[in-house]
């Protein structure tokens, strides 16, 4: 490469041919930023995504927190119910029972009440007829 530059330099003038390098610029002397800006503007871009993924990360978990959270507030609260609905099922059982038991008692003494009527119809027939004879004589 060298050799190519002195050929091309024969042909032109003295001062009219320059290398090109790539030359580290310190202060000044650029629009363009200089390197150590250039990396520390890398690390704080790579620093705001890891601490954004991180505050991603918090918010998700705090999410399926609350989610967990609400959903054991609702099956504690359901289970209750159930509890509360299994007791009511159950007295409910022993109501039967006793509205049972007690339409039974009420028809055997509808039963008696019947009996009874009849025998008092009976004794009053025979009131009347021991009455009649009592009259006549």
């Amino acid at each position: 490469m060298l050799f190519k530059i002195r050929k091309i330099s024969k042909r032109l003038e003295p001062c009219a041919v320059k290398v090109a390098s790539t030359v580290l610029r310190g202060v000044g002397g650029s629009n363009a930023p200089r390197l150590p800006d250039l990396i520390e503007m890398l690390i704080k871009f790579r620093s705001d995504n890891r601490k954004q993924s991180a505050e991603i990360r918090n918010l998700n978990a705090q999410a399926e927190k609350h989610i967990s959270e609400n959903w054991i507030q609702w099956s504690q609260a359901l289970e209750k119910r159930v509890k509360e609905l299994e007791a009511v099922a159950e007295e409910n059982k022993e109501l039967k029972k006793q509205i049972e038991s007690q339409r039974n008692r009420i028809c055997e003494l509808e039963n008696k009440v019947e009996k009874v009527e009849k025998e008092n119809e009976q004794l009053r027939n025979q009131l009347q007829e021991i009455s009649k004879t009592h009259e006549h004589e």
